[in-house]
């Protein structure tokens, strides 16, 4: 499951985006050193200065 908030609203996302944001971070997460083999959930927050 992906979830996406924008200022704290959920934007609704179709399900190509969906897998394809899941996709792409899981992938990126994998590359970092000391990850566990099995990646039960990852939590992203991004705040602009």
């Amino acid at each position: 499951m992906v979830e996406l908030k924008i200022n704290g609203q959920s934007v609704p996302l179709n399900p190509f985006i969906s897998n394809l944001l899941e996709a792409q971070m899981t992938a990126t997460v994998k590359t970092l050193r000391d990850i566990p083999d099995k990646v039960e959930e990852i939590e992203l927050r991004i705040a602009p200065e």
